[in-house]
């Protein structure tokens, strides 16, 4: 195969995931389906909108692992176009829905099955092209999932809401007071969401026929400190370090995705800012995962997650404190979003180097988990820390979880357990070489 044809394959790997990372449109969007679905189901709250967010992520994570095994076993074409075919058909499925349960069984959980089917096999395929690439090629195909946001978190506004109309209704929800569109606004979600499906529906055609297949690897080329099997990398201590790591890091970045809006109608209230504060925070958690990805390459996972760590401690600690003010709001939330992306570009390329490229993927499927397991924490801690103590508890817990996983990043050794012992100084070498 010759290298144009494995770039267009890249480039239809990163339209995929393009498409995939719309569900960080849920945060821009809460507001409008909130409002939307209390005209037919009054006691709906913009916090229970945040189920929305919690269930695409844990939904995603239980086929996550089906997708991969789906795209080595049979074909990355039918794992693709299954994932993808249920996430559109869930945003169109969703605009005919009236009340919380049926939204979130469409948009939420159909929306999650099918990302989950579709989204390592991208990553596969762009290994299996650019083996010595790995980490560069992370950072290209996961930095569409922090994109897709950018592109239809505009759309997504533009069409519901043309003439920036505040969210103008207040209702005390639960000690909480809320901000919700009228009539005017919110009966345009349905058109909004097909329209959505429309566009996923044409880049994803687009994306699977550029896509090339997986190119098998030679038995001489077999990774020589591949994991045996799945089972034992779970069991791994490495593996549950990581695993728990990124339960308790990634948990503000889902957070500020799904809740900012709604944070920020509290703090701000002009809706086209707060579109455009998650427009370009999507461009931040996209672009920057090509950069988390090359200085893993270039250094190591230890150094690149720690340095991620420090900056989103530091945001989180002093985000309720600066909200008021639009510029630095608008910063803060462009460099939280940006860590988030970091995760997506160095957890599948480290469990890559630990387990062996093919086996790597398969834990990665599992590890997956995490990040189901981090939106479940935030959701519920949501649903009473916010009500009675508000967003600046809220922001600080997120903070010492964060915490909690510098300290495990602070003990955590890259170095693969199935790596003969003699060969450790050589890797240590190559992991300062792209890889």
């Amino acid at each position: 195969m010759d290298r144009k044809r494995k770039i267009l394959s890249l480039l239809g790997s990163f339209l995929i995931h393009l498409v995939l990372g719309t569900l960080y449109i849920t945060g821009n969007i809460s507001g409008y389906i909130a409002s939307y679905l209390r005209e037919h189901e009054h006691s709906v709250t913009i916090q229970d909108i945040n189920i929305l967010f919690t269930l695409q992520v844990t939904a995603s994570t239980m086929t996550n692992f089906l997708g991969s095994w789906i795209a080595q076993q049979y074909s990355p074409y039918i794992s693709i176009i299954i994932g993808n075919s249920l996430l559109v058909l869930g945003i169109f499925a969703s605009s005919f829905c009236k009340d919380l349960v049926s939204f979130s069984i469409t948009y939420g959980f159909m929306f999650g099955l099918g990302c989950g089917l579709s989204y390592t096999t991208p990553l596969i395929i762009g290994w299996s092209h650019f083996p010595n690439s790995k980490g560069k090629v992370s950072g290209v195909i996961v930095g569409g999932f922090g994109l897709g946001a950018a592109i239809y978190n505009q759309i997504a506004t533009k069409i519901v809401n043309p003439n920036n109309e505040k969210a103008n209704i207040k209702v005390k929800d639960d000690g909480t007071t809320n901000h919700y569109f009228d009539s005017s606004i919110a009966d345009g979600v349905p058109a909004m969401l097909r329209w959505l499906s429309l566009c996923y529906l044409i880049m994803s055609v687009v994306g699977i026929l550029l896509l090339a297949p997986i190119i098998k690897q030679n038995k001489a080329e077999k990774d020589d400190y591949s994991c045996p099997n799945v089972k034992e990398g779970i069991k791994s201590h490495k593996f549950i370090m990581l695993f728990i790591a990124s339960i308790c890091s990634t948990a503000s970045g889902y957070y500020v995705a799904g809740s900012y809006k709604s944070f920020g109608n509290e703090k701000i209230g002009d809706d086209d800012f707060l579109s455009i504060v998650g427009s370009v925070s999507s461009v931040f958690n996209g672009s920057f995962r090509y950069i988390w990805a090359y200085l893993m390459d270039r250094s190591n996972f230890r150094l690149a997650y720690g340095i991620l760590l420090v900056i989103q401690i530091i945001m989180m600690a002093t985000l309720y404190y600066i909200s008021s003010v639009e510029a630095l709001f608008f910063i803060w939330i462009c460099v939280i979003m940006m860590c988030e992306g970091g995760h997506f570009s160095l957890f599948p390329t480290v469990m890559a180097k630990l387990f062996g490229r093919n086996m790597g993927a398969k834990i990665f499927g599992i590890f997956f988990f995490s990040f189901g397991f981090a939106t479940i924490v935030i959701f519920l801690t949501q649903l009473y820390i916010v009500p009675s103590l508000g967003y600046q508890a809220m922001f600080w817990i997120l903070t010492c979880l964060s915490g909690v996983s510098f300290v495990i990043n602070w003990k955590f050794q890259e170095v693969s357990p199935w790596k003969p012992i003699i060969e450790e100084k050589e890797f240590a070498l190559t992991v300062t070489e792209p890889n």
